[in-house]
């Protein structure tokens, strides 16, 4: 297996290529990140499809909680309705701030599951977490325009 770590502007991360590497994806995560324990696995349908409870067994097998979420192919995932799709069946699906986000697959599935471990990783931030009382954080939950976000990274990507 070759690993590489891509480098981003405030954070790393690994990339993992080789022959039976999704049949070790549940140790590697177990390895890499082991205080997730429950871990939304995003995938374009024809991935998820071929690969996706290949993957979702071996992150079983090491112990972790795991749930798909299809994406769309190709360019229908590259949209903000589908960022935000995302975003709502995860958050939706009851992950919290302890949960991670994992892709299977690149390119628009990538950029779509980037998107909503940006918006989970908000959550997860203890410093930004405690500054908000539980009134802040509804009050926030009902005032935040999650589609206007999602719209203005698009844009900022044409």
């Amino acid at each position: 297996m070759e690993q590489f770590t891509v480098q981003l502007n405030n954070a790393t991360c690994t990339v993992c290529i080789g022959a039976g590497v999704l049949g070790r994806a549940g140790a590697l995560l177990r390895q890499r990140v082991p205080q997730v324990r429950r871990w939304a696995l995003a995938a374009d349908e024809n991935v998820s499809a071929l690969y996706g409870e290949w993957v979702q067994s071996s992150l079983r097998a090491a112990g972790l909680q795991v749930r798909l979420f299809p994406l769309p192919q190709g360019e229908s995932a590259k949209t903000p309705e589908a960022w935000l799709s995302l975003c709502r069946r995860i958050l939706d699906s009851g992950f919290d701030r302890s949960c991670g986000v994992v892709t299977l697959g690149g390119g628009a599935c990538g950029d779509a599951a980037g998107f909503a471990g940006a918006i989970h990783r908000l959550m997860e931030d203890e410093s930004l977490y405690r500054q908000f009382s539980a009134d802040a954080l509804r009050k926030i939950s009902e005032e935040f325009d999650l589609e206007k976000l999602a719209w203005d990274v698009y844009r900022a990507y044409q």
